[in-house]
């Protein structure tokens, strides 16, 4: 519809998160000017945009997109389509993998506080409240469509969407919020869809639980290539999640850990906690016998 009303030389773009923009394209008479251009919230605080592409979009289309992006002082990245594009590709795993540990019995403020302490800007229960917790369950069924077992989603979204909490946006989710959108402690009626007996995690292992699924992603999307490179990888994550710059970004994190140990800890993982969402990437596991690193 969009289409017949603009000019033939106008660019159509499409801000979704999670659609598929190759099949959107499908839909145009003239694909070659239409791309994905997807925005991170909240908008006029995180810089980062991801310009998909897809088979038939032209290089003109990409590079005028690209020019745009830099004219309103955004930082803009080209990725690949497929499922959560580059960065909600990452993030669903880390968002998902906090689902099941709440569900397993670990606390709120648990959770929340050694991802804070990994240097996170939010803890995940904080950022589901932000994206809102329907949202959330959506989208880890648009994942796990598009992925697979390794992306199966934790139906504590759904029990507690059910029951009425969606986040920010309704005043409760994880937290409760004031009229004003202010953090005003953990919301005590969600504590009726959480295991009343707690699971006690060291911090340590809370916080492996939760970024190691996205190194692992991380190595899955450079094996598909829907994007070129670990510095791309590092460049998404630290400007569209804040993932803490101070450690150089996801890949170098991993880099500076050592491949080796990641790879152990992600097999124990498989083994004591899901063989299927602590399946190991091929791409990770080729990096790491060889004695080699994402950067280089």
């Amino acid at each position: 519809e969009v289409e017949k009303e603009v000019k033939a030389d106008c660019l159509i773009t499409s801000n979704t998160s999670s659609l598929s923009v190759n099949e959107m394209a499908s839909s145009l008479k003239n694909s070659k000017r239409f791309a994905g251009l997807h925005f991170f919230n909240p908008v006029n605080k995180m810089p980062l945009v991801e310009i998909i592409k897809h088979d038939n979009v032209s290089q003109k289309t990409i590079d005028s997109l690209y020019a745009w992006c830099l004219k309103v002082k955004k930082t803009p990245i080209v990725v690949g389509d497929g499922p959560g594009f580059l960065v909600n590709r990452i993030l669903a795993p880390f968002l998902n993998e906090s689902a099941y540990l709440l569900a397993e019995g670990v606390s709120i403020e648990a959770l929340d506080q050694a991802i804070l302490n990994f240097g996170m800007p939010m803890g995940a229960c904080r950022l589901m409240d932000e994206i809102g917790l329907d949202v959330c369950q959506k989208v880890g069924k648009v994942m796990e469509d598009g992925i697979g077992e390794r992306m199966k989603a934790c139906n504590l979204s759904a029990k507690i969407t059910d029951a009425g909490h969606l986040g920010k946006k309704s005043g409760a989710g994880f937290y409760k919020y004031s009229s004003a959108g202010k953090s005003e402690g953990i919301n005590e009626e969600i504590l009726k869809d959480l295991p009343s007996d707690k699971l006690e995690l060291d911090e340590t292992t809370i916080q492996m639980r939760v970024f190691l699924p996205m190194i692992n992603e991380a190595s899955y999307i450079l094996d598909e290539k829907i994007v070129d490179d670990a510095e791309q990888v590092d460049l998404g994550l630290i400007y569209g999640i804040g993932f803490p710059p101070f450690r150089g970004g996801l890949l170098k994190y991993a880099d500076d850990e050592g491949l080796d140990r990641i790879v152990n800890a992600i097999e124990r993982f498989s083994s004591s906690v899901s063989p299927t969402r602590y399946s190991l990437s091929p791409y990770l596991r080729k990096l790491a016998e060889g004695k080699k690193k994402f950067y280089e």
